[in-house]
């Protein structure tokens, strides 16, 4: 009798797990949910659009909420989609820890989950994959649920084009989105702003978190510029305003299935055309060194490094002769503004072919126009890295009579990351500047700057 009777309360547990997410992942998961959290939990809306600042726990509820619909309902099919890999393999990561830490699941799971796929005995399957540029790693999939996980950062058309109609086919097919916030020229922010499109509309700043303590909060608020804190922190759209790199052009160029390589993993005698960007910084700002890849006319973004504040310059150049070792650079270009010439010298002890450039206002407007003209050609392809994306484009521009542009980045924001990029691109340029002498080269006097943003 006691086997029956621990079979009926099991029964027991199993419907009301079933008709309530929250007690689910409260016996199955042993996961506590935060009260704003239940609330997503439960919520059987077919759209759902989550608007998140960090620290919130997003991850963490979105892989609880695509394991219960896949668990409880026989034959579906749920797909995870990130703008990288990376990112859809930490909410798959999350989905199979539940299920090895579960009896009852582990049990239910036709095999151990592999890395992207899980398949239950009734039928159903969970599959994690990264969006890229084009989606095409998508396509002809149909999905009873697609969760996409900061979408934001997706490309639109991806998301438009893609993504929506895999679900349009199925029998109330549903889509949860969740993000922090970027751009408001995307479907995330449609489905988050306009109320017809019948979303479920969810907005979780980080301070809603129990685990979020407000001093450190306010001491985040004084150490960053304004727009990344209230992206970042307090999940707020922020317009884009005379944005030199916008949102749109920076979209051409992500591909979310190409990943930014470690100094290890750099294999020894590295084939094809490479080119280096060297920013220097110190106690303010961060030394930051970047490497792209030049396959016939595409640039391939294929090392970022951001050193600590306030490393010494014996290790930045370390570093830098760690690669030159590692792998030929054809060209590069290191800032020499303010204390960098002394530092362009002892690096061209064993690395001539890395020059110094002073970034003057007008060296600014050239080689600017010049990464622009690449990403406007196609011919840039980035990462899905956030800080380098939101410095990208966080940088605005001013127009004077004379046409002369100003550049600014936010006060108590970095540019070191676009920095070092854009000087790895202008490298790779086919007609670089003159030298000067001591390494450092000086600006055409004629700057071909791009017509689109004036």
């Amino acid at each position: 009798m006691t086997g029956l009777v621990d079979l009926k309360r099991l029964d027991e547990l199993h419907k009301r797990a079933r008709s309530d997410p929250v007690y689910f992942a409260e016996r199955f998961l042993k996961m506590k949910p935060f009260e704003y959290q239940k609330e997503f939990l439960r919520d059987d809306s077919l759209r759902v659009c989550c608007c998140c600042g960090r620290q919130v726990g997003k991850t963490t509820v979105a892989a609880v909420k695509a394991l219960h619909f896949t668990y409880f309902n026989r034959g579906v099919s749920v797909i995870v989609v990130s703008s990288s890999l990376r990112q859809s393999m930490i909410l798959f990561e999350k989905v199979c820890s539940y299920v090895e830490s579960s009896p009852v699941l582990r049990l239910m799971a036709v095999e151990p989950p592999t890395k992207t796929k899980l398949v239950f005995r009734n039928g159903s399957r969970m599959v994690a994959l990264p969006c890229g540029r084009t989606g095409f790693s998508l396509r002809g999939f149909t999905a009873d649920l697609a969760v996409l996980d900061e979408a934001n950062f997706m490309p639109p058309e991806v998301v438009q084009n893609v993504i929506f109609p895999m679900i349009i086919a199925r029998p109330n097919g549903r889509i949860v989105m969740l993000s922090t916030p970027w751009t408001k020229n995307h479907p995330f922010y449609e489905a988050y702003s306009r109320q017809e499109l019948g979303y479920r509309v969810y907005k979780w700043p980080s301070g809603m978190s129990p685990l979020v303590d407000a001093e450190t909060l306010e001491l985040y608020r004084l150490s960053m510029d304004e727009l990344s804190y209230a992206m970042e922190y307090q999940a707020e759209f922020v317009d884009e305003e005379n944005a030199y790199f916008p949102s749109s052009l920076i979209f051409k160029c992500i591909d979310g299935e190409h990943n930014i390589l470690d100094l290890d993993l750099i294999p020894s005698g590295q084939a094809g055309e490479l080119f280096l960007g060297l920013d220097l910084g110190k106690a303010q700002d961060y030394s930051v060194v970047a490497i792209v890849k030049r396959d016939g006319s595409t640039l391939k973004l294929i090392y970022l490094k951001q050193f600590p504040l306030n490393t010494p310059y014996a290790m930045v150049v370390g570093s830098i002769r760690n690669l030159t070792e590692k792998a030929y650079i054809n060209r590069g270009y290191i800032d020499n503004t303010g204390l960098g010439a002394p530092i362009t010298e002892e690096i061209q002890s064993f690395a001539p072919q890395l020059e110094g450039i002073t970034l003057t206002a007008k060296a600014k407007q050239e080689i600017y126009s010049n990464l622009r003209l690449i990403m406007e050609q196609g011919r840039l392809i980035l990462p899905s890295e956030r800080t380098l994306i939101t410095q990208i484009n966080e940088l605005t521009y001013t127009l004077d009579k004379q046409g002369q542009i100003t550049f600014n980045h936010p006060a108590r924001g970095h540019d070191d990351q676009l920095t070092a990029l854009t000087l790895a691109a202008y490298a790779s340029h086919s007609t670089p500047p003159p030298p000067t002498g001591r390494g450092v080269r000086i600006i055409p006097h004629e700057l071909k700057l791009p017509h689109t943003p004036f």
